[in-house]
């Protein structure tokens, strides 16, 4: 008879029902397949156990990283919280760990997007156990799980010359140096598809700032009225919330 961690083993090798894949459209043009985070915590129930694991925001590495504002005027920004996934698999506890970003628009969307953020951290820990979690969804340049692909309907990435023309820029607009790390910068489109900005490739890592398309001139010099350079975030600055109820 297979024991227990076989068992589970074979479990997390089957491929993901089709109906449990669902799509969003993500940043730079691109359609996203993703789980939700109610099924891959039911999903881990089944599979491991209700017992069988928990999970620690690790809070006193959240960051907040200020984005410029929509063309609307409203406040933008990311969150990012790492977490500490434990699994006990036949009796061994194995852990994992990764970081989650969210994304919010405007000062009400704050303590959503830092939970959100808990909640890809811990979909992302969990795909690190096979394609019963997604992790064929991670995978950029397969395409993607083997159930969506071929499909119809994707996007693919804009390039930066695309990006430009889509949104009436210059051409010869050349792209700025990050004021905070001195990395050239590339432009992002914003999620809700109001425009695009210069976004430093070290924001996650360093949390480096993003800037206003029209904060630069041509020759991709910061105009006066662009911060010149972002200090590290204090501790006092990170918000806590409680996540015992996680709307994801």
């Amino acid at each position: 008879m297979a024991t227990k961690k076989i068992d589970i083993e074979k479990e997390l090798n089957k491929p993901l029902p089709k109906e449990v894949i669902k799509q969003r459209e993500g940043g730079r043009g691109m359609m996203l397949d993703y789980l939700e985070g109610w099924w891959v915590k039911q999903n881990a129930n089944r599979i491991f156990g209700i017992n069988k694991w928990s999970f620690k925001p690790v809070w006193e590495q959240m960051k907040h990283i200020p984005l410029p504002k929509t063309l609307k005027g409203k406040t933008t920004g990311l969150y990012t919280v790492p977490i500490i996934l434990t699994v006990n698999i036949d009796g061994v506890e194995t852990e994992r760990s990764d970081i989650g970003s969210t994304q919010y628009y405007g000062d009400e969307g704050k303590e959503m997007a830092i939970k959100g953020c808990v909640t890809d951290a811990l979909k992302r820990c969990f795909s690190s156990f096979g394609e019963q979690f997604g992790l064929s969804l991670y995978d950029k340049k397969g395409g993607g799980s083997s159930v969506t692909k071929g499909q119809t309907g994707k996007k693919t990435y804009l390039s930066q010359e695309e990006l430009m023309k889509k949104f009436g820029m210059n051409p010869k607009q050349v792209a700025p140096k990050c004021p905070a790390c001195d990395v050239t910068m590339k432009l992002i489109a914003r999620k809700d598809g109001s425009g695009i900005f210069w976004s430093c490739p070290n924001w996650r890592t360093k949390g480096c700032k993003g800037m206003n398309v029209e904060d630069v001139d041509l020759d991709g010099n910061p105009l006066n009225k662009t911060v010149a350079k972002q200090e590290p975030l204090e501790e006092k600055e990170q918000e806590k919330v409680d996540v015992e109820d996680i709307p994801f």
